[in-house]
């Protein structure tokens, strides 16, 4: 624990993160800053950030990822691109294991059954990976 009372993190490991998460923004969009924006879904208004998130979410990597500033860049650049992984991919596969869990309940299926489909279901799901 040495490690934690030594570290001290500072603006510019901020600094630092932000600009890993501004490069990893570009990168995506190749090299067009997305501005933030009023989108409408569903007779619904919400805010769009755009890059902000981005940079922001960079910027928090950056401060809590190491005490270096050349480590604090490479997280906050890595930092958006894991949390899209983990919304786009993990996300919607626990939702579907979530809802097939509660339709064997409701179905009252065996457990064999249900081991078997869960297999299945795990099976498919590596694939993606």
């Amino acid at each position: 624990m040495e490690w934690l009372q030594n570290w001290q993190p500072g603006a510019e490991h901020l600094l630092c993160g932000a600009f890993g998460g501004l490069v990893s923004a570009l990168g995506q969009t190749g090299g067009v800053l997305v501005l933030p924006q009023v989108v409408v879904s569903g007779g619904r208004k919400g805010l769009a950030l755009g890059f902000v998130s981005a940079v922001a979410i960079g910027a928090f990597v950056g401060y809590v990822v190491d005490r270096h500033p050349v480590m604090s860049g490479a997280g906050g650049y890595a930092g958006i691109k894991l949390l899209d992984w983990v919304v786009g991919k993990v996300l919607p596969g626990l939702a579907a294991k979530e809802e097939d869990d509660a339709e064997e309940v409701a179905s009252g299926a065996t457990a064999e059954g249900g081991a078997a489909k869960r297999a299945r279901r795990d099976r498919l799901s590596g694939e993606d990976l």
